[in-house]
């Protein structure tokens, strides 16, 4: 590409081939030396930076609740994939259940259907304790304990004996320092309650246990009276 420019001192115009720029010439009019100038650069564009969006960064995503289910054995709410339940204590490897799986209730063992005298076995928890009263008719009622487990709710009768030979205030004390009724009047296992409803009889209020083998059982607590009922209820329904 020619090169153009014009002489400083005459004004004479020059045209010189683009390979010459940078080299000294002799104007051909008035012969000053001239420098031959290099081509006129392209002249840069600045460029408006261009907005940038900025967006903040997500939040980071909040941890998932761990996945939840019952244990078999005392209904309290533990971890999906627990072995053991830190409520009760119990295995959950032995039961024959998966550990993802929610089982609805516990199966009583013929060891304990064939119980007489009240004692825990392997796996049951217990969840409720307290002095009953069952009412097999309106002049014979019973004193004595109840228990609720994560398998059954079982009415354990106070010793006639005992308490003659004993008194009652002795027995009461017996009691209190942990020698318990532990002789069975009946037991409801888990899933075999067809309903419980109160029941007015007199100045009080009893507790109607019926069994899904119609066996019917009209007792009740000495004590949080409504705690129970809910309790059982939760345990022993189908």
């Amino acid at each position: 590409m020619d090169i153009s420019f014009s002489c400083q001192a005459c004004g004479q115009n020059l045209e010189i081939d683009g390979a010459g720029a940078g080299m000294e010439v002799q104007c051909p009019k008035c012969g000053k030396t001239l420098v031959v100038p290099h081509p006129n650069p392209p002249v840069a564009v600045r460029l408006a930076p261009q907005a940038v969006a900025r967006t903040s960064a997500p939040p980071p995503p909040s941890p998932q609740s761990p996945a939840m289910r019952k244990c078999p054995f005392c209904a309290e709410e533990i971890l999906a994939a627990a072995v053991k339940c830190k409520h009760c204590g119990s295995s959950l490897t032995d039961t024959g259940i998966p550990a993802s799986a929610t089982p609805s209730r516990p199966t009583c063992s013929p060891e304990i259907l064939n119980q007489t005298k009240f004692e825990l076995v392997a796996g049951e928890a217990m969840i409720l304790e307290g002095r009953w009263s069952y009412r097999k008719s309106a002049i014979n009622v019973k004193t004595g304990d109840g228990y609720l487990t994560s398998h059954r709710f079982v009415f354990c009768e106070e010793s006639l004996t005992k308490m003659a030979l004993l008194g009652p205030v002795v027995t009461e004390a017996a009691r209190l320092a942990g020698n318990r009724a532990k002789k069975i009047g009946f037991q409801i296992p888990a899933g075999q309650l067809a309903s419980l409803t109160d029941e007015k009889v007199g100045f009080g209020t009893w507790l109607r246990l019926k069994a899904k083998n119609g066996e019917e059982y009209q007792c009740g607590p000495m004590t949080k009276r409504e705690v129970w009922a809910d309790e059982i209820r939760k345990h022993c329904s189908a």
